[in-house]
């Protein structure tokens, strides 16, 4: 499983030319890959199912987890809708990105060059949708990611919405309540990029950080790049700042390298990291990985997008996000 990327991230550099293989031993761990092109469910057996979604229902154990990873086409809108049914039906931690569009060169379908991505699953290559694994078994995959958008300012509630449109926050106009937040910021903020974080959880501990679209001085509106936000979610400026991302990101990796059971930090071979991260902005996560744990197996690639939790959210759902680190750290249970 796989797909053509960016660039690749090694041992100590990043967006370097070439080829990436991850390959693991992992006994007793059953896979089921799957290949979709739009955002049903995978299909898989009822057994598959039924067995995926007892595991990850039942109460942690060290012979019956579940996680996934999945890449996706870069012109599948639908990737999200995708991701929150898997984790509707099975919560299990998932990690993955977008893959590099124009992947194809020349369209080998004829007509205009193709602009799509590439994902391989077995020995079948695919231009749409999005590919990925389930993982079941004596395997623990923990998820960690970095969003690389600090928020800032008040936070207000949305009360009127239509689609990715915001009508009302807080009962006032969107666009009069953005411009009030904007104003409040520090002139080191303003000058930053500035982007919506989104919490559709509404506790205002659950942001994920989301592109303004466009403001709409007719109506007051704020468009968002998102298929919906629903009436009840948390909104709070955020802006994009890799100093206090890469300060996160290596505070995130002590404190996971921390809280390792004993048996794997004095054997670091035993654990392998998968890294997705943006494209734009360079967080330097493979050394920090390489100084926490010289010793593991280590894959990492560039992305238009990366799949993974909400840092310091309170759900394990995964979510699309931008300019962000996403880790998937695997290991066996034990």
């Amino acid at each position: 499983m796989g797909g053509a990327v960016q660039g690749l991230l090694t041992n100590r550099s990043r967006n370097v030319p070439g080829v990436s293989l991850f390959a693991a031993h992992m006994p007793g761990v059953k896979l089921m890959p799957f290949h979709v092109k739009g955002p049903s469910l995978p299909e898989l057996t009822s057994g598959q199912w039924d067995s995926l979604i007892q595991s990850s229902h039942a109460a942690s154990s060290s012979s019956d987890n579940v996680a996934a990873v999945l890449l996706s086409e870069p012109h599948f809108v639908q990737v999200d809708e995708l991701i929150s049914r898997i984790q509707g039906v099975v919560p299990c931690p998932l990690v993955g990105g977008v893959a590099q569009p124009n992947a194809w060169g020349e369209n080998p379908w004829g007509g205009k060059r193709s602009l799509r991505g590439a994902l391989f699953l077995g020995n079948r290559t695919y231009h749409e949708g999005a590919v990925g694994c389930f993982m079941h078994g004596p395997i623990q995959m923990d998820a960690l990611c970095d969003q690389g958008c600090r928020p800032v300012g008040q936070a207000a509630t949305v009360t009127s919405s239509h689609g990715g449109t915001i009508l009302k926050l807080d009962h006032q106009t969107a666009l009069l309540v953005v411009r009030q937040m904007f104003q409040s910021l520090s002139d080191r903020d303003r000058d930053m990029q500035i982007q919506i974080g989104l919490d559709t959880l509404g506790d205002g501990r659950n942001f994920v950080a989301r592109n303004i679209s466009s403001f709409n001085p007719s109506d007051q509106s704020v468009q968002v790049a998102v298929a919906d936000v629903p009436e009840g979610s948390v909104v709070q400026l955020h802006v994009r700042d890799p100093h206090w991302a890469r300060r996160n990101i290596l505070k995130q990796i002590q404190r996971y390298v921390g809280h390792l059971p004993e048996e794997v930090r004095s054997s670091p071979q035993q654990l392998g990291s998968l890294v997705y991260s943006c494209v734009t902005l360079a967080h330097e996560e493979e050394q920090m990985l390489q100084d926490a744990l010289p010793k593991s197996a280590f894959q990492g690639a560039q992305f238009q997008g990366e799949f993974g939790p909400v840092p310091g959210g309170t759900q394990p759902k995964s979510f699309l996000h931008s300019y962000s680190s996403s880790f998937g750290l695997l290991r066996q249970a034990l």
